[in-house]
């Protein structure tokens, strides 16, 4: 059964044959009475009951009808004879019941059709979570064994009309749907749903997810679908630190090692890149420099997600690639570690990071700086390539009235797009230029111009 995206009320969710509630409630209670041992023996009961009472041997009165034709018949052409045969009926024709649904708001009564889109959203969801909640309940009553029977739901954009909170409630609802059937009624449940909303799944769900995409390039641009799997990611992020996926990358330590990632993460699903970085002030200044080329990542669908980290770029660079999603990454080469204990551990993280780029063999180095064509790298932090970049003494004076300006910490100047962007303007207006800003812009604007196109 579909659920369609909301046009016109009355339509989808009146008491109308096609109305998704009706539907739902409708078939979740043929299937329950289809589904009772008691409905279907007296089912079997009746229909060879009904058999042998249609059968022309149990109604002479069928046999005689045949003769009295052919009698008649034999009036205008003596040598012929009319033959009639019937069959008896097998099944009993069973009507179910429909249900009549109607939905008290603030004290008035009406049909769905009658509340807003977002209640009628609601109600789905209500009937919904019913299910949900008898599927998982559990009683020494438990009538079925296995599944009896299966409904599948689809939806078109379950977030419309919905608040954050009630998208994520959505999700849990599916969820618990799909974990089991219901040892009550038989009934399974199987859901598949479009939509925009980051909100309405985890980013450790990536495998249950296919990205849709029309592919650039063509007058029709054909439609491309992406997969993949806990298995296959495992497998690449075990050779991207030398081992095998037993070793080190096994499915359900993969797994264990995705719930780090939230919804900001999950945003990337629906990029046409994703700007992997490891901190916020890297991020701030990204995302700053655009503005003061007057350009929206958001609307050119570039997604900058900070991980919280250089050791979680790993994982979500190898799941959106394996999706189709191609992602740049930014993190700090940290070569000031160089002669500390913490160097190896340094050291591979930084390698690691330049094989999933596509780097190989003498490509890689220990401790990478600049920017490549999947990559940039900075030798210790990019607040201290900003400080290069413009100088002591101009780097600290636009910090400093930047702080008044926005009555901040001086700390976080850089960590906001916005604040960040003013400190750019204004070392720009004092002739400073980032070149390798300039090269990331340059960087991404290429795999745009290489890639699937819009979600």
């Amino acid at each position: 059964m579909l659920v369609a995206a909301v046009k016109d009320a009355s339509a989808e969710f009146g008491q109308s044959k096609g109305s998704p509630v009706k539907q739902l409630i409708d078939v979740v209670a043929r299937q329950t009475i289809q589904n009772s041992k008691q409905f279907r023996e007296f089912v079997v009961e009746a229909s060879e009951r009904l058999r042998e009472l249609t059968s022309p041997e149990s109604v002479p009165g069928l046999l005689q009808i045949n003769s009295d034709l052919t009698a008649i018949l034999e009036r205008y052409y003596g040598e012929s004879s009319i033959s009639a045969s019937w069959q008896p009926l097998n099944d009993l024709p069973v009507q179910m019941p429909t249900a009549e649904i109607s939905v008290s708001d603030h004290g008035y009564t009406t049909g769905i059709d009658g509340v807003g889109h977002g209640l009628q959203r609601a109600i789905i969801l209500t009937v919904l979570q019913y299910l949900a909640e008898r599927g998982a309940a559990s009683s020494e009553d438990t009538t079925f064994d296995e599944a009896q029977s299966d409904i599948i739901i689809a939806i078109e954009e379950p977030e419309l009309y919905q608040h954050p909170t009630k998208q994520r409630l959505f999700k849990d609802v599916f969820r618990e749907l799909v974990r089991s059937f219901n040892s009550e009624t038989g009934i399974r449940l199987q859901v598949v749903y479009t939509t925009h909303s980051a909100l309405l799944f985890d980013f450790p769900d990536f495998s249950k997810v296919r990205g849709v995409r029309r592919s650039g390039g063509l007058a029709i641009p054909p439609v491309i679908v992406t997969r993949s799997s806990l298995k296959e990611c495992a497998k690449v992020l075990a050779e991207s630190v030398g081992k095998n996926s037993e070793d080190a990358f096994a499915e359900g330590t993969l797994l264990a090692r995705l719930h780090v990632f939230n919804s900001e993460i999950a945003e990337g699903f629906f990029g046409r890149v994703v700007v992997l970085i490891e901190g916020p002030s890297d991020r701030a200044i990204v995302e700053a420099y655009y503005r003061t080329l007057n350009r929206d990542p958001l609307a050119e669908g570039i997604v900058f997600a900070n991980v919280e980290g250089k050791s979680k770029l790993d994982r979500p660079s190898v799941v959106f690639s394996a999706l189709g999603i191609p992602t740049y990454l930014i993190f700090d080469s940290d070569k000031k570690y160089a002669d500390k204990d913490e160097a190896l551990a340094k050291v591979a993280i930084n390698r690691q990071l330049q094989y999933l780029c596509g780097l190989r063999g003498a490509g890689i180095q220990d401790w990478p700086c600049g920017v490549t064509e999947r990559f940039c790298s900075w030798e210790t932090t990019i607040e201290d390539y900003l400080a290069e970049c413009a100088g002591a003494e101009a780097f600290d004076a636009v910090l400093a009235a930047t702080k008044v300006k926005f009555s901040i910490d001086r700390k976080d100047c850089l960590k906001t797009p916005a604040v960040a962007s003013s400190c750019l303007v204004e070392w720009a207006a004092r002739g400073v230029s980032f070149p390798r800003f300039r090269e990331i812009v340059d960087r991404i604007d290429a795999i745009l111009a290489e890639g699937l196109g819009v979600v």
